[in-house]
């Protein structure tokens, strides 16, 4: 639903960091195991994620942290 940065701090001494909050609306996530549906509660509302990107010294690609569930949006 949106995306907006929470932190950026570049040149530092192990590189660049970038945090992004991000509210996600995953109602209509469909988790199956076994072919059979699984009830999956902390979908049913938009969340906001948190990750974290880091660009190290003499590295050309970003790193990409786990996104983080958090409260709703």
């Amino acid at each position: 639903m949106w995306t907006k940065p929470r932190s950026i701090k570049l040149g530092g001494p192990r590189g660049d960091v970038i945090v992004l909050r991000r509210c996600l609306d995953e109602s209509g996530r469909v988790v199956t195991q076994d072919g059979k549906k699984l009830d999956q509660p902390q979908f049913k509302k938009p969340h906001i994620y948190t990750v974290r990107l880091e660009k190290h010294a003499g590295e050309d690609w970003w790193r990409s942290g786990i996104a983080e569930q958090g409260q709703t949006c």
